[in-house]
């Protein structure tokens, strides 16, 4: 009976059958880059996160700031002295 595969070695073994190994120019992590259903490249971890999540230097490859940092208010977004508040919205 063959031996059974850990699971850091089954998920490597799949890594491996879906994407290019590599390591990460900012930490040295083995990576793995994978292609999206959009035809993206995505770095992925052995953890099968995005290589982004789990990067002490992801910052340095960043090309704009993440979604949950960004500031998605529009009344505070709009321009101040446009904005008159919410009492004169006519519903």
């Amino acid at each position: 009976m063959p031996e059974q595969m850990s699971l850091e070695e089954r998920v490597s073994t799949l890594l491996n059958k879906i994407g290019s190994r590599a390591k990460c120019k900012g930490c040295g992590q083995q990576i793995w880059w994978v292609t999206t259903r959009h035809g993206k490249k995505m770095p992925v971890s052995e953890s099968f996160l995005c290589h982004f999540e789990d990067c002490q230097s992801a910052d340095q490859f960043r090309s704009k700031p993440r979604r949950d940092e960004e500031v998605n208010d529009d009344a505070h977004n709009a321009h101040d002295d446009d904005y008159v508040g919410d009492a004169d919205v006519p519903f």
